[in-house]
Parts: C-alpha cells; sequence; structure tokens
C-alpha cells in the first residue's frame, strides 16, 4: 500500500470508470472523470515494521481512515461479512523459529475506517 500511495503521489489516479478493457495505465480519462492526486503518505509508526495496534488507533482517531495491507489465510477468499476470524493457523517467522523477515509479504489492501 505504501508503494501504491507512493505512485499517487507522483502520478495520480484516475476514476473507474475511465479504465477500460485492455487499456492499462492510464493517466487521463476520456469520459470527463477527475484525476485524484495524493498529498500526503507515510507508515503509520515512522517506518517499516513499527506499526501496531495502538498506533493504528491513535492514526485513525487523529486522521481517519487509511489504507492496510496483509497476508491472509486461504479461507479469507470466503469472506462475505462481519469480523473475520480465519480457522487454519498460519505457520509465522516466530513458530517456525527463523528470524525477522526484512519484509512482510502481503497480498490484500483494505481502507480501515474503524
Amino acid at each position: 500500500s505504501y508503494l501504491v500511495l507512493k505512485f499517487g503521489n507522483e502520478n495520480g489516479f484516475i476514476e473507474d470508470k475511465c479504465y477500460k478493457p485492455g487499456n492499462k495505465c492510464l493517466s487521463s480519462c476520456e469520459d470527463g472523470g477527475k484525476k485524484i492526486s495524493v498529498d500526503n503518505y507515510y507508515y503509520v509508526g515512522g517506518s517499516y515494521g513499527r506499526c501496531d495496534e495502538e498506533k493504528m488507533i491513535e492514526e485513525l482517531e487523529k486522521n481517519g481512515p487509511f489504507v492496510v495491507s496483509f497476508e491472509p489465510t486461504y479461507d479469507f477468499m470466503h469472506y462475505q461479512s462481519g469480523i473475520f476470524e480465519s480457522k487454519i493457523e498460519k505457520p509465522s517467522w516466530k513458530t517456525l523459529n527463523q528470524t525477522k523477515p526484512q519484509w512482510q509479504k502481503v497480498d490484500h489492501s483494505v481502507v480501515l475506517v474503524g
């Protein structure tokens, strides 16, 4: 999500209605849609890996909704509503007795609103 927002800061985004099948990486909209810019982006906690639940709550209360990214378990694709709680035990670097990875793998981003 950080890199997506960095891209938006440098290039801006266009509205969904501007994208047509087969078109990629458009920088303008033929249908009169507006370009959306990203004015500010940063890691909650100040830098990568320094975020925790308390800092996320503080950020939400202070500045409103923001983007969070995560790597869900396989059963997340069946999520429909409410609070998701996986039934699959996903091993972590801690449970595997490995050193903390430099980067966390993610493949989903959502807007945290509350």
